[in-house]
């Protein structure tokens, strides 16, 4: 079967390679959507020799300093040959999609995966996990893997892990898949502080389908199975994952099990992935702030901008910074924000963690330093109410008004609402998709 790849244009899909009635390709061609029109791309340099069941794996690495990012679609393994040669492979060729030319990567550092095909590939950042696969049989192997292997693509190696200690007789390996496991898919996503990996499908034992949700924490390199709501799709293989970004679905389309399925189930991993940014510290840390005060967030997923100034809570911030965030982060995450002399709110019981707190304790340059003592006074601890505050410079006088609540719904709310605390759900959530 050829590997399709979504092109960067989001409008064109490439295939490369493929198996047609006992013949394998390694040809290479370009699906435009919009037109839909099929065109064979010519490109340079010695193609990788015929093959299918294969990976095909877009790569955009960080922008250079001209602006340009280099966009690369990286063939791994596979079964196929040269001429009348068939066999597994594990070798590495890398499709340079802006001069549209092949190069194979020869000296890539570390232990090699063994030779396989059926396996998965996912981007994390600049790494390449692959997962499971099936290869050649031999004495006391099955010739089906559930082993997980990481190429880092800056420095062309394959990665050991920590502890691994050469001719050790118990070698130290990455953790592996829960089962053996081949023709399953597989997802990266990214998330907040590391890219969790989706694994679906696939065979486990010889025509034993799954239809487990397996996932793999790419930091601690952990897997896990989470409970999951709803009835789950029918076991099955060789199904197509896509992933939404503004809806946190994976979308899985047909498959196959004794039989091609054309059915499509989305799965909502919101609850695992959240959102991909976190603010980690807020400077100045402590005391009030005042109007025209610079307020400088820190975290991660950030983009650098100018200052950018916030009028009243009530109108959306404007960002003005020469590189905007990425569609799925909100407008709200900004590197640098000057907040400007407006009524405020305080928390009185949290100040510190509070995020009305944290984001609009100010009071005016005008108030004195008497009222400003008496206003962040704390109330009792015996009495177990919230009191806010509110100065205006345009009066003297100033509110106040208290709501009664209990200790766990307060901080139940301040978690919902402050954006470095991610609400993690431990379940996801199966919906067949209508179609």
């Amino acid at each position: 079967m050829p590997q399709a790849t979504l092109l960067p244009d989001n409008h064109s899909i490439l295939y490369f390679g493929g198996l047609c009635k006992g013949k394998r390709f390694n040809d290479t061609h370009v699906f435009d959507v919009t037109t839909r029109e099929w065109a064979l791309r010519e490109i340079e340099g010695t193609p990788p020799h015929p093959r299918s069941h294969h990976t095909a794996t877009l790569v955009e690495f960080d922008e250079e300093e001209d602006g340009d990012a280099e966009k690369k679609i990286f063939i791994i393994g596979g079964y196929g040959g040269a001429g009348s040669t068939r066999d597994f492979t594990m070798d590495v060729h890398a499709l340079d999609l802006d001069t549209w030319s092949w190069s194979k990567i020869e000296r890539i550092k570390g232990p090699a995966p063994r030779p396989r095909a059926d396996h998965a590939v996912c981007v994390a950042g600049n790494l390449l996990i692959l997962t499971g696969g099936r290869g050649s049989a031999t004495k006391g192997f099955s010739g089906y893997y559930d082993d997980v292997h990481v190429l880092d693509l800056t420095d062309q190696e394959w990665k050991r892990p920590p502890g691994y200690q050469p001719g050790d007789a118990n070698e130290v390996k990455w953790a592996t898949l829960p089962t053996p496991l081949w023709n399953h898919a597989a997802c990266a996503i990214e998330s907040v502080p590391s890219y969790k990996l989706f694994c679906f499908g696939g065979q486990k034992a010889e025509f034993v389908y799954n239809n487990t949700v397996s996932i793999l924490d790419t930091a601690r390199m952990v897997w896990s199975a989470p409970a999951i709501a709803g009835p789950p799709p029918g076991a099955r293989e060789d199904c197509s994952v896509a992933y939404d970004t503004k809806t946190c679905n994976l979308l899985y389309f047909g498959g196959w099990r004794q039989g091609w399925l054309d059915d499509l189930w989305c799965l909502n991993v919101a609850g695992v992935v959240g959102p991909p940014y976190a603010v980690q510290t807020v400077e100045p840390s402590t005391g009030p702030v005042t109007g025209n005060t610079p307020v400088v967030l820190h975290g991660i997923g950030f983009t650098e901008s100018s200052i950018v100034q916030v009028p009243r809570a009530s109108t959306p911030p404007l960002h003005t910074g020469r590189h905007l965030p990425r569609a799925s982060t909100p407008p709200l995450i900004l590197h640098h924000v000057r907040l400007p002399l407006t009524r405020s709110l305080f928390c009185l019981s949290c100040r510190s963690s509070s995020p009305t707190a944290s984001a609009t304790r100010r009071f005016p340059e005008s108030t004195s330093r008497r009222r400003r003592s008496r206003a962040t006074r704390r109330p009792s601890r015996s009495s177990g109410r919230w009191t806010s505050w509110c100065a205006s410079p345009s009066r003297a006088t100033r509110t106040r008004s208290t709501r009664a609540c209990s200790a766990s719904t307060s901080t139940r709310r301040r978690r919902a609402a402050w954006p470095s605390a991610r609400r993690c759900c431990p379940r996801c959530t199966w919906g067949a998709a209508s179609r």
